[in-house]
């Protein structure tokens, strides 16, 4: 026999979104302190929750289908994200004491949002660290609050704002296929 004469063809398997899923974590902005190291200070409530949660390995695979190349890594964007706006579920742009936020990467595993006031999309000296994601090495990445969101007017203490951290994930199979995520099915709600 001729060397190739005999193949085998074997088809890829791709992995895909979750027909449902959300993956949904809670932070109180009344708990920020500057007393360890926010820029503001809430007034607690006293529930429990805290200016910091983590979304779990667990809850972000449930968000993805793997097929046979399991498992699938979720990681940060990186640059690609800076200078975009932080927006909610909804599509309205998040906003710190009335300035914009954006996202800059920081390095490959830390995400900032920051308020940018002078509107070039760079964190310049000054301009507030509003909160920061953390990939901890193990599939689960943190969230920490560091200074104020604003509210809708008048909304009171128990109004949430759910951010859409969706577009800041990429989620990849063992050899390299990528999975587009369902919009919004990576939240804080603060």
């Amino acid at each position: 026999l001729n060397a190739d004469s005999i193949v085998v063809e074997v088809e890829n398997d791709v992995p895909a979104a979750a027909v449902s899923g959300l993956a949904t974590i809670h932070v109180d902005e009344d708990d920020l302190s500057t007393a360890s190291g926010d820029l503001s200070t809430g007034i607690t409530d006293g529930d429990g929750d805290t200016d910091q949660a983590t979304f779990t390995s667990a809850s972000l695979q449930a968000l993805v289908t793997p097929g046979a190349d399991e498992p699938i890594d979720f990681a940060l964007q990186g640059a690609a994200i800076n200078g975009t706006n932080v927006v909610t579920t909804g599509g309205a742009n998040v906003l710190s004491q009335g300035v914009q936020v954006k996202y800059y990467a920081l390095d490959a595993t830390h995400i900032i949002g920051f308020a940018d006031t002078n509107g070039n999309g760079v964190q310049d000296g000054g301009e507030r660290e509003v909160f920061r994601l953390t990939d901890n090495g193990d599939g689960s990445f943190t969230f920490d609050l560091n200074d104020q969101l604003d509210h809708a007017a008048g909304s009171g203490d128990e109004a949430i704002l759910s951010l859409d951290l969706t577009g800041i994930f990429t989620a990849t199979d063992f050899d390299g296929d990528a999975v587009t995520l369902n919009a919004d099915s990576i939240v804080v709600e603060v």
